[in-house]
């Protein structure tokens, strides 16, 4: 049988700098269903049939490059990639072929709603950006998930309110795409470059896009990171 901190130390050990656990009578409080128009999350018994725990692992972005996506040279509507999600879901998958070998299914996934299960795992709480924010590292973590059939001890939920009467991050947003907690994701730069072709962002937001979106090539961006650069957790974590 297999524990909870034996797979908290195998997957701090192939470099996720947090780990949670969210047990069998909590999985149904993750949401499901689509997010405007960006993205449908999955249940886990959908992902994995015989789930009875999800281990979220939270990977440390300590430096911009992580944040690069290269995209297509034409409009084929292919996925971008992130570096973050590849490095992160390559990660994932040692976690899971970890709990295979010891006789349990595992599944590796981005499919459900991370940030709510970050929460649920007890790593954070998500900040008036929308973004889960850490103790230790901020809004630097981006997640993956491991479903396994392995019954494991959960974690308790966070419930401390980490941003309190902070609004640094919404002050910060150069389009004030942010309210407390909500985000509109017609004027998220982000969104913008993603969608060149969106109708639903307006001239002025395009304009500001193309000023401070930075462009290491013809083919590739890195993610705005102005509202969570504002975010006073976490600033020097895994740096210096």
């Amino acid at each position: 049988m297999v524990n909870s901190s034996e797979v908290k130390s195998f997957a701090l050990g192939v470099g996720f700098s947090a780990v949670g656990v969210i047990g069998r009578d909590r999985i149904s409080h993750i949401p499901v269903g689509p997010i405007s128009d960006l993205h449908v999350h999955r249940s886990s018994k959908e992902i994995l049939s015989s789930v009875r725990s999800i281990v979220i692992l939270g990977y440390h972005v300590w430096d911009p490059i992580y944040n690069v996506v290269a995209t297509k040279a034409d409009d084929s509507g292919a996925p971008f990639h992130q570096l973050y999600a590849v490095v992160a879901m390559s990660k994932s998958w040692e976690v899971a072929h970890y709990l295979e070998a010891l006789g349990y299914e595992a599944v590796a996934t981005t499919g459900i709603c991370l940030k709510k299960a970050a929460v649920l795992a007890g790593i954070g709480a998500q900040g008036k950006h929308t973004v889960v924010i850490s103790p230790d590292f901020g809004p630097s973590l981006r997640f993956a998930a491991v479903l396994t059939s392995a019954e494991l001890e959960d974690d308790a939920p966070f419930t401390w309110d980490i941003c309190g009467s902070c609004t640094k991050c919404v002050d910060a947003c150069p389009t004030k795409a942010l309210k407390p907690h909500e985000i509109d994701i017609s004027r998220c730069m982000v969104y913008a470059v993603e969608n060149p072709s969106s109708e639903r962002v307006s001239a002025s937001v395009r304009e500001l896009e193309k000023q401070l979106i930075r462009r290491p090539t013809a083919h590739s961006f890195i993610e705005c990171t102005i509202c969570l650069d504002a975010c006073p957790f976490g600033r020097t974590a895994g740096k210096g």
